[in-house]
């Protein structure tokens, strides 16, 4: 079983040996046939409107969109906090939900946006048990390329954080959790 759980970050090594995540911060969301997240650091340089532009919906608010992750890279989800809610969204943990459904944006708020959250396209995802394994550093992979991961991650990294400070920032806290498991 996973020491994660959903709303624990992964932090890519430096020595990770896919070059698509380095640096990247990824909110695990769900552990069920298989373990799917997000990476929330890694801004794309292009707005939601340009992304809504061919499919019919249009909004006046300027949203910075995030790679999030190689995986159903036409998919856009929305991580949000619980300020917002919608009859499609799927808790993440007591803090944040997600959603990617047709219809969302037709309920996002016209005015006030007064809620935390990320919109992001595609996604990162491992099947059953490749997660857990990787994180071993079991054969294929090696322990020196694992992840690092934050349980319980504060909120302000994941919001207030600037997202080039975020893998920093992260990979810090990181260690000082690590450091303090291993005395208590």
């Amino acid at each position: 079983m996973s020491c994660l759980e959903p709303g624990d970050l992964l932090i890519a090594p430096p020595s990770i040996p896919d070059s698509r995540f380095r640096e990247s911060v990824i909110m695990i969301t769900h552990q069920q046939n298989m373990t799917l997240g997000f990476c929330i650091n890694r801004p794309l340089g292009i707005d939601l409107s340009m992304v809504l532009k061919n499919s019919g919906y249009t909004t006046d608010y300027e949203a910075e969109v995030f790679w999030g992750g190689p995986v159903n890279t036409n998919t856009v989800w929305v991580i949000h906090d619980h300020h917002w809610q919608t009859p499609w969204s799927l808790g993440i943990d007591d803090h944040w939900q997600m959603i990617s459904h047709q219809q969302m944006f037709d309920l996002w708020p016209k005015e006030d946006l007064d809620f935390d959250h990320r919109v992001i396209m595609g996604c990162s995802s491992w099947a059953p048990g490749q997660l857990d394994c990787e994180l071993r550093g079991e054969a294929p992979w090696q322990r020196d390329h694992s992840w690092l991961y934050l349980r319980r991650p504060p909120r302000s990294l994941i919001m207030a954080c600037a997202p080039g400070e975020m893998w920093r920032r992260a990979t810090e806290l990181s260690v000082k959790q690590t450091v303090a498991s291993v005395m208590a």
